[in-house]
């Protein structure tokens, strides 16, 4: 594929299969990259993580893995991190192997950074640059910056415990001998969790599904150009339980969103955008917006326009369900007045707002088959599309929540501390 005709996206995958299955679903997402790591016997994650780090022109790097090879769960950790730091960057990892079954994987005792017990790195193996950090992994000389970085996460991690920080500096107490080291039974639970707050912590969208990991990539890749402001979400519907469902959705902790408290300018727009078919003598303006299945192509767009031009709105997930006859949302045929090509159909106006806002907001289309080439029209403008109002809100929180959390906090980053190598401190990286 042309460089200039393809998706600033790349593919990572441990799995062929994996990798062409998710190229097939999304035949408009033409990606940059598409790699297949294979046995990983030569060159290793990191190092095309690295690779991928210079090659700036790539927004998304989405990421299939299984296992880690030895030592290099924590360079992966750490290119992730430099990847994300960029502006408009971001990177989404589904995580196989998690289950007992998967026996040999990798799943068995990650120590939280991916070293696989039993395996030795072999001098010159991989990539040069990993080479040093390689060696100095099996040495342990980062674990006192692993435990570190755990223990800034731990509160958000269930069962974490002092049991997981001695896992991950050898197995040993303070001041504890070290001890031969013995054959362990594999904790997959406790190594996906210890996996998920490392690479979170290094900026990655952890996907807890295939469908979510193929909404995260779209969706991540479609709003790159969008300004991340703040938490403050404008809920928009034409079905009242969507708005309801998205409410229950918003979340908690760092990555909520915060209901948005429209303007009196911006209730007055709505308003008048209703009026002319009475929908604001039966509904009040606020957040969520229920503006009723009575509401046409123009006004669900004026209110969607004016909610979006709120200065207290930072993103919005605006769901216009197309199942009723008064919104534009089938191909033109027999049997029916809509035509969804039309330039007054929401969708045509949908696209134009997004063309005009630097703001994210995502479009839900919760619909059968015969509703698929309008959301084909939505993605191939640029519009990332849900078929859940539940998932689009989901991807809405973590996604803010990530960028908000790289951009606007200070690092505590186990891979931004500083370690010392022959008494000489490392620079300390800290988050933009």
């Amino acid at each position: 594929m042309p460089k200039d005709k393809a998706h600033p996206l790349a593919y990572l995958s441990e799995s062929g299969a994996f990798l062409i299955s998710r190229i097939s679903r999304r035949p408009w997402l033409e990606p940059l990259y598409a790699i297949s790591l294979g046995s990983q016997a030569d060159l290793r994650l990191s190092d095309y993580l690295r690779f991928l780090r210079d090659e700036t022109e790539v927004k998304v790097v989405a990421v299939y893995v299984e296992s880690f090879m030895a030592g290099d769960g924590y360079l992966a950790a750490k290119a992730v991190r430099e990847i994300t730091r960029s502006p408009g960057r971001s990177v989404i990892i589904y995580k196989g192997g998690r289950s007992p079954a998967k026996e040999g994987s990798g799943a068995e005792e990650l120590d939280g950074i991916g070293v696989e017990r039993g395996k030795k790195w072999t001098r010159g193996e991989g990539s040069a640059e990993g080479t040093e950090e390689r060696e100095r992994s099996e040495r342990g000389e980062w674990a006192a910056e692993k435990s570190a970085g755990m223990s800034v996460r731990a509160g958000a991690i269930a069962g974490a415990s002092a049991g997981m920080e001695k896992r991950m500096d050898g197995g040993m107490d303070k001041g504890e001998e070290k001890k031969p080291e013995k054959k362990t039974e594999a904790r997959p639970g406790a190594d996906y969790e210890l996996f998920r707050a490392v690479f979170e912590d290094a900026g990655a969208l952890i996907a807890d599904t295939i469908a979510e990991f193929e909404s995260f990539v779209s969706g991540a890749l479609l709003l790159g150009g969008k300004r991340v402001g703040g938490n403050r979400v404008a809920l928009m519907s034409n079905a009242g339980f969507e708005c309801v469902v998205m409410s229950d959705n918003l979340g908690n902790g760092e990555e909520r969103l915060e209901p948005a408290a429209f303007s009196t300018e911006t209730m007055r727009r709505i308003g008048e955008a209703l009026a002319p078919l009475g929908i604001n003598k039966i509904q009040d303006i606020r957040n969520p917006l229920d503006v009723t299945p009575v509401a046409d192509d123009a006004a669900f767009a004026a209110a969607a326009g004016a909610v979006l031009d709120d200065p207290g709105v930072d993103c919005a997930v605006i769901s216009p369900l197309p199942l009723g006859p008064v919104l534009q949302t089938l191909p033109a045929g027999e049997g029916h007045r809509e035509d969804m090509e039309d330039e007054g159909s929401i969708g045509k106006r949908l696209i134009e707002i997004f063309k005009a806002t630097d703001k994210p907001f995502v479009v839900n289309v919760d619909s059968g088959a015969d509703y698929d080439p309008l959301c084909a029209m939505l993605e191939e403008a640029g519009i990332p599309v849900f078929r859940d109002c539940d998932a689009a809100v989901r991807f809405m929180r973590k996604w803010v929540g990530r960028r908000r959390r790289i951009w606007t906090t200070p690092s505590r980053s186990m891979i931004s501390r500083t370690s010392t190598r022959n008494g000489s401190p490392r620079p300390t990286a800290r988050s933009g």
